[in-house]
């Protein structure tokens, strides 16, 4: 087994204190993942140890897997954000399934209907322990958000993996809710969102499933902008307006693609087929375009019409901030508290658009205009 680095994988109740408002309160929680992080062990003992490390929004993440299982269904969409080693990660998450390895979790992590109902809810919370099972993927997730570890558990890499039975909902946003609770308490805030643009700034995609962000950010892509994601991003809570990047991949509507109706088409195989959709990795095809952040411009809210070509119009912040907001806030459920509050002064201190959608090609040179437009224009 590989040495464990200090304070990384043990939970230290001493160094991470419960909440201030409910005493105690992360006893329990605290007892969960010391459980999960044991079980971790155990599975480390029999598979190997395998590391990746990533800059996740800016904070140097190791991801420390059981054997080589999970690796690539975990890493493709990171792959855009590796980075060497670091020897005091900001969070260490702890990966395994049993399948492959032969260990299952252990009777202290506590029943896993416990997480699979809580997980309907959105998660269960033990102080600064989070937890779920089934939301937003197929596994179970947890993690210390004031501390430096999570993880994240599934009975059977080797089924997800073949497509024999479940498809694993992860390959095209992986570990979300870990990410979505840790860097919710570390100064980023998860956002279901687009963002593309070039080298000088670029324009965040809002709105819910449906109105044509994905079309939009592909559409992008394609004309040779920098991409920083199609589904999930990650706001500075403070600060001039930035975005950071999280997945470096793309979905397009497969029923459509298989048609050849797709309003945007990317030209290769997609890795998997998940719920619908066909997912792409972009790495390392659109390495160069696929930024790990930009400064942002300007709030545009996309919805789909029967236009022949897309059209901008200056609206309130009001308008933008519902099409960001509920999305954001009910699909990943946590450390929410400054959530409202870091969404609407976006809003405030960025011009919004409405972009009626019609011809997906020509949303890029939209785009480009409005960019260019704005005071200290960017341009490509």
């Amino acid at each position: 087994m590989a040495e464990r680095p200090a304070g990384s994988l043990k939970v230290d109740a001493a160094a991470t204190p419960a909440s201030a408002a409910e005493p105690g309160a992360g006893d329990a929680g605290r007892d969960r993942l010391a459980a999960f992080l044991d079980c971790f062990d155990r599975a480390e003992r029999v598979a190997g140890a395998v590391d990746r490390h990533f800059l996740v929004a800016g904070y140097p993440v190791r991801l420390r897997f059981a054997g080589p299982a999970m690796v690539p269904m975990i890493t493709g969409a990171l792959a855009h954000l590796a980075a060497p080693p670091c020897p005091s990660p900001a969070l260490t998450v702890c990966i395994w399934d049993s399948a492959s390895t032969g260990v299952d979790l252990s009777p202290g992590v506590g029943p896993i209907e416990d997480y699979y109902y809580a997980g309907k809810q959105g998660h269960l919370q033990s102080g600064p322990v989070y937890a779920t099972f089934r939301r937003p993927d197929f596994g179970l997730s947890i993690v210390d958000s004031e501390g430096a570890t999570g993880g994240y558990w599934i009975p059977d890499a080797v089924t997800f993996a073949d497509g024999r039975d479940l498809k694993f909902f992860g390959w095209a946003g992986p570990l979300r809710a870990v990410f979505n609770w840790w860097l919710g308490a570390h100064g980023r805030q998860f956002v279901h969102a687009a963002a593309v643009g070039r080298a000088g700034g670029g324009v965040l995609l809002v709105g819910p499933g449906g109105s044509g962000k994905s079309t939009s950010s592909v559409a992008c892509l394609e004309a040779g902008m920098d991409f920083v994601g199609e589904d999930y991003c990650a706001l500075d809570a403070e600060g001039p307006p930035y975005v950071h990047s999280l997945y470096s991949s793309a979905k397009v509507d497969a029923a459509q693609l298989a048609a050849g109706t797709a309003p945007v088409t990317l030209d290769f195989d997609p890795a998997r087929i998940e719920f619908n959709k066909a997912v792409y990795l972009l790495h390392p095809r659109y390495a160069p375009q696929l930024a790990k952040g930009m400064p942002l411009r300007a709030l545009v809210a996309p919805r789909v019409t029967g236009a022949a070509a897309p059209s901008l119009h200056r609206v309130s912040p009001a308008e933008v901030f519902a099409a960001l907001a509920p999305s954001s806030i009910l699909q990943m459920p946590g450390p929410n508290n400054g959530a409202l509050g870091t969404l609407a002064r976006l809003a405030r201190e960025l011009p919004c658009y409405r972009m009626e959608l019609g011809g997906a090609r020509l949303v890029p040179g939209l785009i480009d205009a409005l960019l260019a437009g704005l005071p200290g224009g960017v341009t490509p």
